[in-house]
């Protein structure tokens, strides 16, 4: 929950130029963190506050969220090895092809 007596509040606008580095320059939409904080993302919303028909959110609560979402994302698929050309030449030959 965001405490607006010790938390950096951002518009959405100003939530996505705080990121735009992240983005190459290229800041998210104000509705994209709108969508983060009514349907949410992979299971996670963004907090955020409404005063007289805005909608904030803060740094730390753009940190939580995005902490959420790394922590919550899935270890990389492990791949078993690839067979090495050899390994597969004997198993052809021992197939007879």
């Amino acid at each position: 929950m965001i405490d607006i007596r010790s938390e950096s509040l951002l518009s959405l606008a100003a939530a996505g130029r705080h990121l735009a580095a992240i983005q190459g320059g290229r800041p998210p939409r104000p509705s994209t963190f709108y969508r983060w904080a009514t349907r949410g993302l992979r299971g996670h919303r963004l907090e955020v506050i409404r005063c007289g028909g805005r909608v904030a959110t803060s740094v730390e609560a753009l940190q939580r969220f995005f902490d959420a979402l790394t922590a919550a994302a899935p270890a990389p698929p492990i791949h078993p090895p690839a067979a090495t050309p050899d390994a597969t030449l004997s198993e052809l030959d021992r197939l007879g092809i």
